[in-house]
């Protein structure tokens, strides 16, 4: 317990919040490489082993400022490469969402054989796990296949752009990859796709004392707004039956309007208003563009909007089944656990940009994903002891290179 423990403290320690957004004033710009070069610095001490920092830098948009964003990077570990065996990727993000109303501290504490802390389940309770696991495998002359360690940042904000620069940089074969995401230790091979939208509303200004001479674009929203909630409830009437899990919601797409914004100060109409939302998909793009289009924006013929897209992924689905690393993966859980369990991955995940640059991989990590985010964040020890035993096992037993 102590290793994992004392690990999972240090990483807690660094503040690696991360936000597209000001929170309270605050914008928390994810800088993550004091964080990285702990972790290489730990990684060095041991024999062979090669790692390298790709650092970037980042211009965005927060709002209508233009923002320069430093002190990032992804970390990429291994030893030296058997040809004769499968490249397997061990990946997670060690930036986290803000603090936000924590109660407690934030940097971590440990709790009756719990870990509290912003980023304890999501995901740094995983790349702990990871870690350890990794330095367990990486020289051992039994290994099955050559353990690749890649941290990322940018997972919580800046549009995912530390596995996009991994994935334009990457020349290493892999063949194989588990993003850790807490899953409570369920394999995702399933994954909803996603939209990111927002619909800007125009109006006219004018003084607040003459709202009569002016057109209210905050008034002019409630009618989307209308129309999305109603449009959101018929979702959950439509379940997609290969997305069907123990998850009650998993086999639904939704939609969630999760800001708006309008207006410069209270004596004046306000001329624009953004409304901001998402959706969850089961099926394709295209079905639900046409039923946005036939149940909202046709509907809104007297107002003066703007559609603005985010950013959008497809649903998407691994049923390589007879795959032999995830079934020995499989039976290195059932060994562990006693049971292997499936799901679908219903929030969005480094793991599918992976896979649509053909590197096969499953999310599968320790936590409760309902800690994650949350005031409450927390995992148990016991959970990332246990992920390292399987992810050991896995790297022990995999099958021979001739199997494969």
């Amino acid at each position: 317990m102590t290793e994992a423990k004392n690990l999972l403290l240090d990483l807690l320690k660094f503040d690696t919040q991360n936000s597209d957004e000001f929170d309270n004033e605050n914008l928390f710009r994810g800088e993550t490489i004091e964080a990285l070069k702990f972790i290489e610095i730990r990684l060095k001490k041991i024999p062979n082993i090669k790692t390298e920092i790709t650092r970037y830098d980042l211009e965005n948009y927060v709002g209508t400022i233009k923002e320069t964003f430093t002190n990032r990077g992804f970390l990429i570990a291994h030893g030296d490469f058997n040809t004769l065996l499968p490249n397997i990727l061990f990946q997670g993000h060690i930036d986290t969402v803000p603090f936000g109303e924590f109660p407690g501290n934030p940097l971590g504490e440990f709790d009756s054989n719990l870990i509290r802390g912003r980023g304890a389940c999501d995901m740094k309770g995983s790349l702990t796990g990871m870690i350890l696991a990794f330095e367990k495998l990486v020289n051992n002359s039994n290994r099955k296949f050559n353990p690749i360690l890649l941290i990322t940042s940018d997972e919580e904000a800046r549009n995912f752009a530390g596995i996009k620069k991994f994935i334009s940089q990457n020349t290493i074969p892999i063949e194989f990859a588990i993003c850790g995401e807490p899953s409570n230790f369920q394999i995702f091979n399933k994954f909803k796709g996603v939209t990111s939208r927002a619909i800007k509303i125009k109006g006219k200004a004018a003084h607040g004392a003459r709202p009569q001479e002016g057109i209210n674009a905050i008034i002019k929203s409630n009618q989307i707004l209308t129309l999305l909630e109603k449009y959101a409830n018929e979702l959950g009437k439509n379940p997609e039956p290969i997305f069907k899990s123990d998850s009650i919601h998993s086999q639904y797409s939704t939609l969630n309007v999760g800001k708006i914004s309008g207006g410069i100060k209270v004596n004046a109409v306000p001329s624009t208003c953004l409304i901001e939302f998402e959706m969850r998909l089961v099926k394709p793009l295209s079905h639900y563009e046409n039923e946005l289009e036939e149940q909202i924006f046709s509907q809104l013929k007297e107002t003066d909007y703007k559609l603005i897209e985010n950013f959008s992924f497809n649903p998407l689905l691994i049923l390589e089944q007879n795959n032999p690393l995830l079934k020995n993966l499989k039976k290195s859980i059932e060994k562990e656990i006693g049971e292997v369990r499936e799901g679908v991955m219903e929030g969005f995940s480094e793991a599918t940009l992976l896979n649509l640059n053909e590197i096969c991989t499953i999310v599968f990590g320790p936590g409760d994903l309902k800690y994650a985010h949350s005031s409450e964040e927390q995992i148990p020890i016991a959970d990332i002891e246990k992920y390292i035993d399987i992810l050991v096992d896995f790297g022990l037993n995999t099958p021979s290179p001739t199997n494969l």
